[in-house]
C-alpha cells in the first residue's frame, strides 16, 4: 500500500527543514516524493538569501486563479496567501513513490484528500514547537523582528485550532530545533506504516 502524509504545522516548525531533507536524502529512487504547490505569496529574502529547497511554485493571483477553474485542484488561504494543487500531480506522485509527503496548512484540505484517497494509508502529521525553539530558528535563519512577531502571531492560532480537531491528526511530532531529531522522526515516519503492517500479519 502507498502512503501519503500530509503534513501541518505553524510557521517556523520546520516544515521547511523537512523539504530540505527529504531532497538531500530522497532525491533518488521511488521511496519518497514531495508534492510541490502553487502559491500566491512572494519569495521571502531570507529565503532567497539562504537557497532554499522550498515545495513552493511561486505565481501571481492571475495564474493561480487560471488553476481554481480546473476540475480538481485542491486550494486554502494560509496567511493572506493563497495554497494550492492538483490532484492528477498527487495520482502521479504515488503512481511513482511508496511514500508521498504534501505540506498542507488547512484542515478542510486534509479532510477531502482523505476522503478522496480511501485505499491509500494517508497520515496526516502535525508539527508543534514550541515559541522560545521557534524563536531561536527564526532568529538564526535570519528573519528580522517584524517577521519573527508576524509569524509568532499564528502560532498561537494554528496550536488553539490543533487542540480542537486533534483526533485528524495520527501523528504528531515535537521538534526541538535539533535538525538531526528531526531527521530521525522524518526516517520513521516512512518506515512507520510497514511496523505498523507487520503488526497484523
Amino acid at each position: 500500500m502507498k502512503n501519503l502524509f500530509l503534513i501541518d504545522g505553524s510557521a517556523g516548525v520546520g516544515k521547511t527543514d523537512m523539504v530540505e531533507y527529504i531532497r538531500q536524502k530522497y532525491s533518488h529512487g521511488d521511496l519518497v516524493g514531495l508534492v510541490p504547490k502553487f502559491t500566491t505569496r512572494g519569495r521571502r529574502p531570507e529565503e532567497i538569501a539562504r537557497v532554499l529547497a522550498l515545495d513552493l511554485l511561486f505565481i501571481s493571483r492571475e495564474k493561480f486563479n487560471e488553476h481554481l477553474e480546473k476540475p480538481n485542484f485542491y486550494s486554502y488561504e494560509y496567511g493572506g496567501e493563497r495554497y494550492g494543487f492538483h490532484k492528477i500531480d498527487v495520482d502521479k506522485a504515488l503512481a511513482s513513490y511508496q511514500n508521498v509527503f504534501i505540506i498542507v496548512r488547512d484542515r478542510i484540505t486534509i479532510k477531502q484528500i482523505i476522503n478522496d484517497y480511501p485505499k491509500v494509508c494517508t497520515v496526516p502529521v502535525f508539527i508543534y514547537a514550541d515559541n522560545d525553539h521557534v524563536i531561536r530558528r527564526l532568529i538564526k535563519e535570519g528573519y528580522d523582528n517584524s517577521s519573527i512577531e508576524f509569524r509568532l502571531s499564528r502560532q498561537t492560532l494554528v496550536y488553539d485550532d490543533y487542540l480542537k480537531h486533534s483526533d485528524l491528526y495520527q501523528e504528531v511530532i515535537l521538534n526541538d530545533s535539533n535538525k538531526r531529531d528531526l531527521q530521525r522522526l522524518i526516517d520513521m515516519l516512512v518506515k512507520l506504516p510497514q511496523l505498523l503492517l507487520g503488526e497484523f500479519h
